[in-house]
């Protein structure tokens, strides 16, 4: 009798355990997976993917046109990769050199990036430096060709082009109006502030290009049909050829001149330092070159 109460007294904290187990163990309410969307051996391509993709992909509509073809992309590489590592591409000498070659430039990059970051913070232009390079060199500036900035409005709908207009006609902000009908608004906004030269506007659509000589200033086109979206323009400034812009305009292009200027000269600096550690240490041996 004594062992059978034995017997069943350890069953039951036995199932108590089992029960206290069974409670402890994490929901399956949790944290989702990522979704994955395509898989070739052991490399997954998930939809977070194919979003950040889009991110970094300027210019391109949120469709599902892209997520299908950014997927046939990814797989046929993954396939590609594998493959050729199943055939031994990835054993040949000629591989192997080329391995070598890639990574010694990788790393020649990151010590460009390495030295340009180093040598930033150590470099200051005065307004008195610009000022005094664009009086001195002021000739230098003379336009080639006209010089736009241009107000460029493109839309999916022939309604939402004909809506953007008649809102810019009647002095709606430029701003708003590309926020609430423009494709790609952020990037449009940012290029209506910059000014450039004729063959930089539109190279891939010449009937918009063409339009930059028969507009006058602040005129605004009419809407027209291109590669199924609809566009239309707006000029807001122009400088001729021949013109010279003033010293204001001029800065930005002087500064970063100047900048690059005094760069490229703490680089050379940097080097001879380096070379002169280096034969110290008789790491470098330079001997007379004869013909």
């Amino acid at each position: 009798m004594t062992n059978t109460f034995t017997r069943l007294a350890t069953l039951c904290l036995l199932g108590l355990f089992i029960i206290g187990q069974v409670g402890c163990t994490p929901s399956s309410n949790g944290p989702s997976s990522p979704e994955i969307v395509a898989l070739v051996d052991n490399q997954v391509l998930t939809k977070q993917d194919l979003r950040e993709q889009l991110m970094q992909t300027p210019g391109v509509v949120d469709t599902l046109a892209f997520y299908r073809s950014t997927q046939k992309a990814w797989v046929e590489r993954e396939m590609i990769l594998a493959h050729a590592r199943s055939i031994g591409l990835d054993k040949t000498t000629r591989y192997q050199t080329r391995q070598q070659d890639l990574s010694k430039q990788l790393l020649e990059d990151e010590f460009a990036i390495y030295l340009d970051q180093y040598h930033s913070t150590n470099v200051d232009i005065t307004q008195e430096e610009i000022q005094d390079f664009y009086l001195q060199n002021r000739d230098r500036f003379q336009f080639d060709e006209p010089w736009y900035r241009v107000r460029f409005v493109s839309t999916n709908s022939y309604q939402n082009a004909l809506n953007a207009r008649t809102d810019l006609l009647n002095g709606q902000p430029w701003e708003e109006i590309a926020q609430e009908y423009s494709l790609d608004p952020q990037a449009r906004i940012q290029q209506s502030q910059q000014l450039r030269p004729q063959s930089q506007w539109f190279s891939d659509l010449p009937q918009l290009q063409s339009l930059l000589r028969v507009l006058g200033v602040t005129e605004v086109s009419d809407v027209y049909r291109i590669g199924g979206r609809w566009h239309f323009i707006q000029i807001t400034s122009r400088l001729e050829a021949g013109d010279v812009p003033d010293s204001e305009w001029s800065a930005q292009w002087i500064e970063s001149w100047l900048r690059q200027q005094k760069k490229d000269a703490l680089n050379q600096a940097y080097m001879r330092n380096l070379l002169g550690e280096f034969e110290s240490a008789g790491r470098v041996e330079l001997n007379p070159l004869t013909k």
